[in-house]
């Protein structure tokens, strides 16, 4: 194998050190400081970077990291929220605590109304091209069969 590749092209899988330093990408502020945790050279990170196979890795990784960070953010939610309410009921905090966490709870109630209804209609969007495709294979069908 040619000891330039930058990725083990023989399974096309990232090596350990390449895990590693994608690893860094994502829990370190820049890529500068990436690399040096990783303890590989300026040069050989920018290489890697290039690299599409590698970039096509670092994609996998970085979205499995954000759809597991978005699952522990939501299966915490309802704690959250708990805990803004306790916020905002306990008169025994300063007013600015308490307008604080009831704006918060109001912003993302509103935030979800709207996420909701944007769904509903991205859903009769999508519903509507379907059946708009599904109309044009059956004529396509059959100008076909005459």
């Amino acid at each position: 194998m040619n000891g330039n590749n930058p990725l083990n092209i023989k399974n096309k899988e990232p090596t350990n050190k390449q895990l590693n330093f994608m690893f860094a990408l994502l829990s370190e502020p820049t890529t500068t400081q990436a690399y040096i945790k990783t303890g590989i050279s300026e040069k050989t990170a920018y290489k890697w970077l290039k690299d599409p196979i590698f970039q096509m890795h670092f994609k996998k990784l970085r979205l499995d990291f954000i759809k597991n960070t978005t699952a522990k953010l939501q299966a915490n939610t309802t704690r959250a929220v708990d805990t803004l309410v306790n916020i905002m009921e306990n008169d025994s905090l300063s007013a600015l605590a308490r307008v604080q966490s009831a704006r918060t709870i109001l912003e993302f109630a509103y935030k979800g109304v709207e996420i909701e209804d944007i769904q509903e209609r991205l859903d009769r969007l999508e519903e509507l091209e379907k059946d708009r495709l599904n109309k044009i294979n059956l004529e396509n069908k059959t100008l076909i069969d005459l």
